[in-house]
C-alpha cells in the first residue's frame, strides 16, 4: 500500500544516487597505512576496485608491498616511505603529501616479552598503535 511506497521510495533513490555517484565518480586520494599485508590490504584491494581511486600508502618495507603492488594497478599507487615507530619519518611521509580525500590508519603492531622502545623511545606498540596515527592526522590537518 501507500506505506510501502513510502519506505521503499527513499533506499530506491538512494541506490540510484550511489550508483550514479560511483559511474561518475571523480577522482579520490586515499593515504592508507598498513596495507601491505591483512585488512589494510583488503581495503587496498576494495579501494582500487573504483578505477577513479587513487591509493598513497605509507610503507616502511618497500619489498613488503609486492602483494599490495600486485592487487592495486600502478597508476592507482603510490608507495611512499612510512615507519610508525618514528615520528619523524610520519611527519616527512605526511609533508609529501599534497591533498586527500579519505584517510585509514591500519599500521600496527603487538609486541610481546621484553621492552621495545621506537625511534623517539615511547613504548614501541603505544608509538606504533597510537602515537603515530594521531601525528600522522596532525601534520595531515
Amino acid at each position: 500500500g501507500y506505506g510501502a511506497a513510502i519506505c521503499e521510495s527513499p533506499s530506491r533513490i538512494a541506490r540510484e544516487k550511489l550508483e550514479s555517484e560511483y559511474r561518475n565518480c571523480t577522482m579520490k586520494i586515499f593515504i592508507l597505512t598498513g596495507a601491505t599485508s591483512g585488512i589494510g590490504l583488503e581495503a587496498a584491494k576494495a579501494l582500487a576496485a573504483n578505477p577513479a581511486h587513487r591509493i598513497i600508502a605509507g610503507v616502511r618495507n618497500p619489498k613488503s608491498a609486492n602483494d599490495l603492488r600486485s592487487a592495486v594497478p600502478a597508476g592507482q599507487l603510490q608507495i611512499l616511505d612510512f615507519d610508525a615507530a618514528s615520528l619523524e619519518s610520519v611527519r616527512r611521509f605526511a609533508a609529501q603529501v599534497s591533498s586527500w580525500d579519505g584517510l585509514a590508519g591500519n599500521a600496527g603492531i603487538q609486541t610481546a616479552g621484553e621492552l621495545e622502545r621506537s625511534a623517539d623511545g615511547h613504548e614501541l606498540t603505544f608509538a606504533v598503535n597510537h602515537l603515530a596515527n594521531f601525528c600522522l592526522i596532525e601534520e595531515l590537518l
